[in-house]
């Protein structure tokens, strides 16, 4: 760790305010100059920093792409089961998940999965939303 400010900071000679730093690299054009934004007892260090800007990378994750589903074929798959055959002999909870497992069946067969990023907007804020006039 090095201080990039050798100069006095204080009107009484003292270096008081300093920039510490691992990565000298980053500083140019620094300087200590007297009072020239605000009226203190302290002078003003003015530096440029060079840094590059991360973008935060995005996980992806697949979901069902509704808008794209072949929705007739949905309809007919799910009409397609004797519900009361299938439900006849189980207890709620067991006919519950009869029924999403094939509901999940159908959907996996009549909606494409998209890649969509996980980032900071919500899930329903999609391109077509973001780019509407």
């Amino acid at each position: 760790m090095s201080s990039l400010i050798n100069a006095p900071t204080h009107r009484d000679g003292n270096v008081l305010d300093l920039i510490l730093t691992n990565n000298s690299s980053c500083f140019s054009n620094v300087s200590v100059e007297e009072n020239c934004l605000v009226k203190s007892d302290h002078f003003t260090i003015k530096c440029e920093v060079q840094i590059k800007k991360i973008r935060p990378k995005f996980k992806t994750a697949k979901k069902f792409s509704y808008k794209k589903a072949d929705w007739d074929g949905i309809n007919e798959g799910l009409i397609r089961y004797d519900w009361t055959k299938e439900f006849k002999h189980l207890r709620a909870e067991q006919s519950l998940q009869k029924f999403k497992s094939k509901l999940d069946i159908t959907l996996r067969h009549h909606v494409p999965l998209v890649n969509v990023k996980i980032g900071s907007q919500p899930p329903w804020y999609d391109d077509e939303l973001r780019h509407k006039p």
